[in-house]
């Protein structure tokens, strides 16, 4: 009979020899896994389609964090930053920023919206009326101050309105060294009214201590506009006088013409008198040279 010793040992081995297989099977399996992948992309490749697809929108989840670190606790420090992203209607979208500004305890310093005409095509219609079509890239600059506790949450309300995030901007700078840097502009420009301007250079760093200048930069995809307007060569040729009309005053401003030329050939006679001469001079010079023949 086996000793039961010889069974253990045989169980043993029998186990370590299936666990073997298995780990071995699976990585065969894994690898076959990842040529099939990558024989998809291959075929990907040769059938010349993408499996990546273009992105619709694309914007983050939060754009500042709400809390204030302790180093920006501890000094007063001068906040700015710079957002440009892409939405669908800029002119709401600069309303939606107006509202939220004042819901914010802030305040717009400066907005200016502008529609830039990138292409124009012009049709003619009946009437003497043209079609204008205009290619519009409707674009708004737009600088806020919000009070520093409130300006990290007024930034990460922007993303709503944000269809595509383009860039982002973030600086902040203790209250003494922009000051400083101020001083040091004004000394390089000196003039008689720098006392007035250093006075009101320090305000300024001072308002921007207390609220953080956010810059936001919008701009929508292009629309076409269309409008009508007036040809005006068209409406001065329907507009037109008659064909007597016209007639008649061709024959007298070719009368007009006629007499024009007359004073101009009449006021040239010093011409004729120097041909009369030159003919006369010739005529003389010549028989001279024939008698001495």
């Amino acid at each position: 009979m086996i000793s039961k010793s010889k069974i253990l040992v045989i169980l043993f081995v029998s186990v370590f020899l299936i666990s073997c297989s298995k780990k071995e099977g699976s990585i065969f399996e894994d690898s076959n896994a990842t040529y099939q992948a990558e024989g998809t992309t291959i075929v990907d490749e040769q059938n010349n389609t993408s499996t990546i697809q273009p992105l619709v929108q694309q914007r983050p989840e939060v754009l500042l964090m709400p809390h204030i670190n302790e180093i920006e606790q501890r000094h007063q420090m001068v906040r700015e930053a710079n957002i440009q992203f892409t939405t669908q209607d800029t002119i709401k979208t600069a309303l939606a920023i107006d509202k939220m500004t004042i819901d914010f305890g802030g305040y717009v310093e400066q907005k200016n919206i502008n529609f830039q005409i990138i292409d124009v095509k012009v049709q003619k219609v009946a009437d003497g009326k043209i079609k204008i079509f205009e290619k519009i890239n409707p674009v708004a600059d737009i600088i806020v101050r919000i009070p520093n506790e409130k300006a990290a949450n007024f930034v990460n309300d922007l993303l709503p309105l944000m269809h595509f995030l383009n860039q982002q901007l973030y600086s902040a700078k203790r209250y003494e060294l922009k000051l400083l840097e101020g001083e040091v502009n004004e000394a390089q420009n000196k003039n008689e009214k720098v006392n007035n301007i250093s006075h009101l250079s320090q305000l300024e760093i001072r308002d921007r201590a207390c609220y953080s200048t956010i810059i936001i930069n919008i701009n929508q995809p292009v629309i076409v506009r269309e409008r009508t307007d007036i040809d005006i060569d068209t409406i001065a040729h329907l507009n037109t006088d008659g064909f007597w009309i016209r007639a008649w005053r061709g024959i007298q401003c070719g009368w007009i013409v006629t007499l024009d030329f007359i004073v101009i050939l009449i006021a040239i006679w010093p011409l004729y008198l120097l041909i009369i001469i030159g003919v006369l001079v010739y005529y003389f010079i010549k028989s001279i040279l024939e008698k001495y023949k």
